[in-house]
């Protein structure tokens, strides 16, 4: 085993044990990644854990982080094969990730490709006050 692929095998077991965590009832602000119909590019929402549902307050009125992206326009984005240092790594979901997780996959999405809108990303980077 090669080392990227050693310090990946603990990547990802850093990351489903973050994702357990993560799909218990959380007082921390979740994010969905989801793509829009019409451009294939991927927005960040807003997103809300109840008993391991992920939930949206009201689906006409939840848009994206940037504000730009309205739910009803967006559809779900799961199961991609991403490349990362030589190595290949199956992401099952992008809903209810927390912001750590969240700032990973975004830029593991845009590293292979992916349309990532930079403004939902950079508000996760936004201090909380």
């Amino acid at each position: 085993m090669s080392v990227v692929g050693y310090l990946l095998g603990k990547a990802n077991i850093k990351i489903k044990v973050a994702e357990e965590a993560v799909m218990e009832e959380s007082k921390f602000p979740l994010y969905s990644f989801l793509r829009l119909k019409d451009s294939n590019e991927i927005h960040i929402f807003p997103a809300v854990v109840v008993e391991g549902e992920t939930l949206f307050p009201c689906k006409e009125d939840v848009w994206s982080l940037c504000q730009k992206a309205n739910y009803a326009d967006a559809e779900s984005f799961e199961r991609q094969t991403l490349h990362f240092r030589g190595e290949e790594i199956t992401v099952e979901k992008f809903r209810c990730l927390d912001a750590d997780l969240a700032r990973f996959y975004a830029a593991l999405l845009q590293s292979n490709g992916y349309e990532v809108c930079g403004t939902c990303v950079s508000c996760l980077y936004k201090t909380v006050k």
